[in-house]
C-alpha cells in the first residue's frame, strides 16, 4: 500500500454526499433488471458503481456489476458492456485481484478499439486505468508505455490545463517514481496540482489525493519536512469528507506512517501503521495486499503492542 488512486470522476463524492441515496438506487436497479429494463438498469449501476467505489463500499459494487455482467454480458449492445466491464475492473483493482481485473480491462479495449478511433479519448481512458493495474502487477514498463500513450490521445482533445490530464500526469508520475525518475516524477505531479488548483476548491478530495501522491515522491528525494506537510494537508482535508474508517484514510495514514520512520520517529509511525491497520480490515480480506504490506511493516519495525496497551 502507498499511494492514493487517481480520482476518476471529479465530483466530491464523499461521506457527506450520496451516502444515504445509493442503497435505493441500488434496489433500484435490481428492480429495473426484474422488470426486463436491463439496458436501463445496467446504465444505472454503471453510475452507482462510481460512488459506491469512492466511500470504500466495494463488496457493494463488485456484486452488482458481477450479477450483471454475468447474466447480460453477451446480450448488451458493446459500448454498454465495455463500461460494465470497466468499472467492475476498477473495482477488483481497488480489492486486490489484479489479474482479473487485467481481464477485464484487455476486454474492454479490445470492444472499444471496434467502437472508436485509434485516437478517442475513451480508448486514453481505457489505456490510464490498464496502467494503474500494469502498475500494481509490477509490469511498469508497459504500464509507463500505456500510461504515455494515455496522455499522448489526451493532449489532443484537452486543453493543457484540463483536469483529466491532471488525473493522468499523476498517475504517470506514481510510475515514474516506482521506476526511480524521480525529479521526472516530481515535474509530472506538480504539474497536475498545478492544475488541479485552478479547477477545484482548496479543500477538494482530488487536491488530497494529489498532495499525498506528491508527497511520496518528496519522501524518496529525501525532503521530509515537506513531504510531511504534503501529507498532514491530504490527511486534514479527507478528515472533512470521509469517516473516520474510510480506506483513503488508512492509506494516508500508512502513508504519513513511512515519512515519521524516515525521519526517525518510529514510535509515532508505529501508532499510525496500527491505526491504518484496523481501518483496512473493516473493508478488506486478511490476503488482500494492503494488509498484508502493512501487517509486513508493522512486524518489521513495530513488534507487537506492549502489554497492556492495544492497537488503535
Amino acid at each position: 500500500m502507498a499511494e492514493r488512486r487517481g480520482m476518476r470522476s471529479h465530483v466530491a463524492v464523499t461521506e457527506t454526499t450520496l451516502r444515504t441515496e445509493l442503497t435505493p438506487l441500488l434496489l433500484l436497479s435490481e428492480e429495473l433488471e426484474e422488470l426486463g429494463r436491463v439496458e436501463v438498469a445496467v446504465s444505472l449501476a454503471n453510475w452507482i458503481s462510481k460512488p459506491l467505489q469512492e466511500l470504500g463500499r466495494y463488496r457493494e459494487g463488485r456484486t452488482l456489476l458481477e450479477h450483471l455482467a454475468t447474466l447480460h454480458g453477451d446480450s448488451l449492445p458493446r459500448p454498454a458492456v465495455a463500461t460494465l466491464y470497466s468499472n467492475l475492473a476498477l473495482i477488483l483493482k481497488d480489492l486486490g485481484e489484479l489479474a482479473e481485473a487485467r481481464r477485464r480491462m484487455e476486454r474492454v479495449i479490445e470492444i472499444d478499439g471496434e467502437h472508436f478511433s485509434p485516437n478517442h479519448p475513451t480508448l486514453a481512458t481505457n489505456y490510464s486505468n490498464l496502467a494503474t493495474i500494469l502498475r500494481d502487477l509490477g509490469e511498469l514498463a508497459d504500464a509507463r508505455r500505456r500510461m504515455e500513450r494515455a496522455i499522448e490521445i489526451g493532449e489532443q482533445h484537452f486543453s493543457p490545463n484540463h483536469p483529466t490530464l491532471a488525473t493522468s500526469y499523476s498517475n504517470l508520475a506514481l510510475i515514474l517514481r516506482d521506476l526511480g525518475e524521480l525529479a521526472e516524477a516530481r515535474r509530472r505531479m506538480e504539474r497536475a496540482i498545478e492544475i488541479e488548483e485552478e479547477h477545484f476548491s482548496p479543500n477538494h478530495p482530488t487536491l488530497a489525493t494529489s498532495y499525498s501522491n506528491l508527497a511520496l515522491v518528496l519522501q524518496d528525494l529525501g525532503e521530509l519536512a515537506e513531504a510531511r506537510r504534503r501529507m498532514e494537508r491530504a490527511i486534514e482535508i479527507d478528515e472533512q469528507h470521509f469517516s473516520p474508517n474510510h480506506p483513503t484514510l488508512a492509506t494516508s495514514y500508512n502513508n504519513l506512517g513511512h515519512i515519521e520512520l524516515a525521519d526517525g520517529r518510529s514510535e509515532q509511525a508505529c501508532v499510525l501503521f496500527r491505526r491504518a491497520k484496523v481501518i483496512l480490515e473493516k473493508h478488506f480480506t486478511p490476503n488482500h495486499p494492503h494488509i498484508q504490506i502493512v501487517s509486513r511493516t508493522i512486524d518489521a519495525v513495530c513488534g507487537k503492542p506492549r502489554k497492556g496497551t492495544h492497537e488503535e
